[in-house]
């Protein structure tokens, strides 16, 4: 357990660092809607205010937001060590981690998620989107009610 905890706290860490200095260096040099390409029509960075979810929906919920990333995580801590059955599944819910407090560390301090990466044909978003979104599909591949229904469905 000590050693799945500590793979955690790594990665964990070090995804929060990275979010919140990318979010730092957008919001200090980088003005509202700006957009710079860094390949030309393929990735700019371009600085959004993000009031909803991922990919802007739900916008203007921001209590919601900060209230549903808290219960989320006070769920996830709960139930950590149940989770936490193999190397996989603790990188998979510290994505998650990272992702949601990343977030949440947003919306209490701004009001609102700095997002920048711009692919151009995919909605604005940042590295704690991706981490979140990894985390849970990853969670939910791992997840072995799939396994077990997948083994049936052959049968």
């Amino acid at each position: 357990m000590k050693k799945h905890f500590y793979s955690f706290s790594v990665i964990l860490i070090t995804l929060l660092i990275l979010d919140i200095f990318t979010k730092f260096l957008v919001r200090k040099y980088i003005d509202l809607n700006e957009s710079l390409p860094l390949i030309k029509n393929i990735l700019h960075i371009t600085k959004v205010h993000n009031t909803g979810a991922v990919w802007g929906i739900l916008q203007n919920n921001n209590i919601f937001f900060i209230i549903t990333s808290i219960i989320i995580l006070s769920i996830l801590t709960y139930y950590f060590k149940d989770l936490a059955k193999s190397n996989a599944s603790v990188f998979f819910i510290a994505l998650i981690f990272s992702g949601a407090i990343g977030n949440l560390i947003d919306r209490i301090f701004f009001g609102f998620v700095i997002d920048f990466i711009d692919f151009r044909i995919w909605p604005v978003f940042n590295i704690a989107d991706s981490a979140l979104i990894i985390g849970i599909i990853g969670i939910i591949f791992l997840n072995p009610t799939n396994k077990n229904d997948k083994n049936k469905q052959k049968r």
